[in-house]
């Protein structure tokens, strides 16, 4: 038999093969669409964990965390860090602090177009000003230039005052799919002045777009890696960054939102 879970309802249909599958009906980029799911499995883990009474609940947390981290970093080899957040927003958040402790510059450049979540930080990251009319002031030092536009990002790192450059490989809004060598050159650019190359893969991450990031398709290797939606298939609210040690910023990844 096949389940089929859509809004809310579980749906039963017979086939030949009378094979068990799960298959999950992704709500707005939320979720991954999967097949014989190994989220029952995950949760009743986590069931088991926090039922144990002789566990604190924080402890169990860390040694949960810890996990899948280096489940993680598995994925991601040139990264050895993870910060955990509660979502996506949260996760920009952070980059942002991340960047600016390991840099020691204020600026920030984003994209137009760019939807990075909408708290205050990552509000002030956002392209789209139907999202940012009627909150500002937002926070300064935020450079928006065009997507696809090489001139405009060295002009902004130019001034040497830009801690990343922050980017959807390919951005959610619309489906706007980067100019082949884009995002290459981008990184190259951080690379000459400085700045740090933080790829947002909260919505192309995990293997949406036929790689575990969408990132790897150019062959880069971000200094941050942003995580949430499908990371934990709906089953808890988590976001995460992917990062190293910086030189001369310390253990950034050690840093608390």
């Amino acid at each position: 038999m096949k389940l089929f879970c859509v809004a809310d309802q579980l749906i039963e249909s017979g086939d030949a093969e009378k094979t068990a599958q799960l298959t999950i009906i992704a709500p707005v980029r939320a979720i991954l669409r999967m097949s014989d799911s190994p989220l029952n499995e995950i949760t009743e883990h986590l069931v088991i964990v926090s039922a144990d009474a002789a566990i604190p609940s924080r402890t169990a947390a860390r040694v949960l965390s810890g996990v899948l981290a280096e489940r993680l970093l598995e994925f991601v080899p040139h990264l050895d860090k993870v910060f955990f957040s509660n979502s996506g927003t949260e996760a920009v958040e952070a980059a942002i602090k991340f960047a600016r402790a390991a840099t020691r510059r204020p600026g920030i450049v984003y994209c137009s177009h760019a939807f990075h979540g909408l708290s205050y930080g990552s509000l002030s990251l956002n392209g789209d000003p139907n999202f940012r009319e009627g909150f500002g002031p937002l926070l300064p030092e935020c450079i928006e230039i065009p997507f696809n536009d090489l001139a405009a990002l060295e002009k902004a790192l130019a001034s040497h005052t830009i801690a990343a450059f922050i980017v959807e490989p390919v951005q959610g809004k619309g489906v706007i799919i980067p100019n082949d060598g884009y995002l290459r050159d981008a990184f190259e650019l951080c690379r000459k002045y400085g700045a740090l190359f933080v790829a947002d893969e909260i919505q192309t991450g995990l293997g949406r777009t036929g790689r575990f990031l969408a990132s790897e398709h150019w062959g880069i290797e971000p200094d941050m890696v942003l995580l949430a939606k499908s990371l934990s298939g709906g089953q808890v609210p988590v976001g995460a960054v992917l990062t190293h040690k910086f030189r001369g910023g310390g253990d950034v990844a050690r840093s608390t939102v």
